[in-house]
């Protein structure tokens, strides 16, 4: 089965990912790699600044309805 490929738009104040606007990842253009690949994809590295990191082996991590809001 093949992963359907999104479509990114960036604007000056928004980073869209398909619907999903990540407008906390603008800081600057310079953030963003373009590479053209063959028949019209292209490959999209884009640089983020965060206060943290972290990588879950879980899936369901956070409880939306309790922001932590520290």
């Amino acid at each position: 089965m093949k992963s359907k490929l999104p479509r990114i738009v960036e604007t000056p104040k928004h980073f869209y990912i398909d619907s999903v606007d990540l407008s906390g990842a603008i800081s600057d253009k310079t953030g963003t790699k373009i590479k053209p690949l063959e028949n019209g994809k292209v490959m999209v590295t884009k640089t983020f600044i965060a206060k943290s990191y972290e990588c879950l082996d879980e899936q369901d991590f956070y409880d939306f309805s309790k922001p932590k809001l520290d």
